[in-house]
């Protein structure tokens, strides 16, 4: 079933303060041990009476606070269970979770509660309540920052931190609520107990040992709350999830939009599974842990990768028109093995890397049906086609080869209308990559929208390439033309256009006298262009231009983009002929950005 949203993310490297394998946090704060909430408005003090350890009455109802290294940081209130009846293994736990994040300045109190049949729901949710409580305390009495208290809890800790959270009533009689959290952070939770959520017998079986009923199980379903007083809340899955999780998770976070929760993300950590999310100590797939713990959400201030899911649930560039205005020629295919090759091409940036798009069904129109519908009053006539994505590329076709080779649009994937919800991330080093100049770091989206299929013969690479100009098509993509679009290139000598025009399909992206794409980078956050477009081969700086063309590698590497391998012969000749076009017609390079022109 196709997955909706953002479905590959950039590469980080390790997240803010996390530690690299084999480090040991040192200890610049004493961690304190087996505190014991379970007597909080007794009139005992917070950090008194200890539990004695495991077995003793009060080891249940404790929490161990590990302080961070320095100040300023959140502090994580982490609920330590699994599915109930035990907990998670310390070496996941401390070595994972907390020395990442006390590594990155935060603080972490992991909260135990009662196990098993003594347990059972309410007590388990009772007992979180009156630990949160007990730290709140603490926070009032300004040990911590009060606009950075997170509530976090794995799987069935998410579960329990989730409705301690969501449901006022558990706070209320501790008396609290949940406007003293920043927000809530959940990790592979488990968000509905309903019977029909359930992934597997044995997850069934305990759930009915923690829960009485179906009435029990339904008021415990996270699920069933919104609280518009609580800030924020993040459910991260892992990519390799229990089964099931993910699309509760899913429906949880759109069915709490709809009904007001203020700010509700669900995100993916890529290259985890169900246990090693907890892994905070290693790098890759768990920035998004970081990132929100070092926003401020009772300020209004989130991660920008919310912003960009948010973008890209509901964006503005959309498919969707096609189904409207050509619905009559709209036809349903069974997706093979090349077609979900094809439509991951985009995604796929290294050799080997994996299928992220996966579909069984997959809607299309025929290419030339579609321009006949679309008539000469709104794509013109003749027998050239120029095709224009959404990022400014251009691919070119003659009608009679398109006539022969009858590609499709496809236009939506099982039920999916709208392709320009799966999108990619990445991000350069550089804004303009031929300015000296380091950018902030901005994220930017590369989404599928509708996209060429040619289901029998492939164009030679003469014709056009594999990707650039196929992708990320809108209703407003076609052009015919009268005469050919390439025509102003037919006296370039045969080594100069062969790599231009095929090879290297360099004018799909850049202009050369005036014929070409005018390619540019989509912002991720808001969808909008964010300028750096791609210049006219004959006005790039003379310097620069050399560089580009004999210093390759080295350039990419600047840049943070993919090498153009030219061999020397081919190098020469791209290099000699542009500088001679910009002679022969007295262009000036252009050396600064210029907002309107670039």
């Amino acid at each position: 079933m196709f997955r909706i949203g953002i479905i590959v993310l950039a590469l980080y490297g390790l997240a803010p303060g996390v530690a690299s394998a084999g480090e040991t946090p040192s200890q610049d704060r004493k961690i304190e041990r087996l505190v014991d909430y379970s007597r909080r408005g007794s009139g005992a003090g917070p950090n008194s009476p200890r539990a004695t350890g495991p077995g003793s009455a009060a080891f249940d109802q404790s929490y161990d606070l590990h302080p961070a290294q320095g100040s300023g940081g959140a502090l994580v209130l982490f609920v330590h269970s699994r599915f109930w009846n035990e907990r998670q293994p310390d070496s996941l736990v401390e070595r994972g979770f907390v020395r990442g994040l006390v590594r990155a300045g935060h603080s972490v109190a992991v909260l135990r509660h009662r196990l098993g049949e003594k347990g059972r729901h309410p007590i388990a949710v009772q007992d979180v309540a009156r630990a949160v409580a007990s730290l709140l305390d603490r926070v009032e009495a300004g040990e911590f920052d009060s606009d950075r208290v997170f509530l976090a809890g794995h799987s069935s800790g998410a579960q329990l931190a989730l409705l301690v959270a969501l449901d006022p009533r558990w706070l209320a009689r501790e008396g609290k609520d949940a406007r003293a959290l920043a927000g809530v952070l959940s990790l592979s939770g488990i968000v509905d107990l309903a019977a029909d959520a359930v992934g597997s017998d044995e997850e069934e079986r305990m759930i009915l040992a923690a829960f009485a009923d179906s009435k029990a199980r339904r008021a415990a379903s996270p699920s069933e709350y919104v609280n518009p007083d609580l800030p924020a809340i993040l459910l991260l899955n892992a990519a390799r999830d229990i089964p099931g999780y993910l699309g509760a998770a899913r429906r949880y976070a759109k069915k709490a939009r709809a009904a007001g929760q203020p700010a509700i993300e669900n995100l993916v950590a890529v290259g985890r599974d169900h246990y090693s999310i907890l892994d905070l100590a290693t790098s890759g797939g768990v920035h998004h842990v970081f990132e929100f713990l070092e926003s401020r959400p009772r300020e209004g201030i989130l991660p920008e990768m919310w912003s960009i899911a948010s973008t890209w649930r509901d964006p503005e560039l959309s498919t969707e028109e096609f189904h409207l205005r050509y619905d009559g020629l709209v036809r349903e295919y069974e997706a093979d093995r090349r077609i979900v090759e094809v439509a991951n091409l985009p995604f796929r940036t290294k050799p080997g890397a994996p299928i992220r798009l996966r579909f069984s069904r997959y809607k299309a129109i025929d290419l030339v049906a579609l321009l006949e519908a679309m008539g000469p009053s709104r794509i013109g006539s003749g027998e050239w086609l120029e095709v224009t994505n959404a990022r400014g590329e251009k691919a070119f076709f003659s009608m009679s080869r398109i006539r022969e080779l009858a590609p499709r649009v496809v236009i939506g994937v099982d039920d999916e209308r709208n392709l320009f919800r799966a999108t990619d991330l990445y991000h350069t080093r550089r804004r303009y990559t031929w300015v000296d100049a380091a950018a902030s770091r901005v994220d930017m989206a590369r989404p599928l929208g509708a996209f060429l299929y040619f289901s029998g013969e492939e164009p030679s690479n003469t014709e056009s390439s594999t990707l650039v100009g196929r992708y990320s098509l809108t209703i407003d993509s076609f052009r015919r033309r009268q005469s050919d679009p390439l025509e102003a290139l037919a006296d370039l000598p045969t080594l100069v256009r062969e790599t231009l025009v095929s090879e290297h399909t360099c004018i799909s992206c850049h202009r050369f006298r005036e014929v070409g794409g005018r390619a540019f980078h989509i912002r991720a956050r808001d969808g909008k262009s964010m300028g750096g477009h791609a210049l006219p081969l004959e006005r790039y700086p003379a310097v620069v231009w050399k560089r580009f063309v004999y210093d390759q590698r080295r350039v990419a590497e600047e840049v943070g983009a993919n090498a153009v391998d030219l061999a020397p012969p081919v190098a020469r000749a791209l290099y000699d002929f542009v500088v001679a076009e910009r002679n022969r017609r007295r262009l000036e390079p252009w050396n600064r950005p210029d907002r309107e022109r670039d």
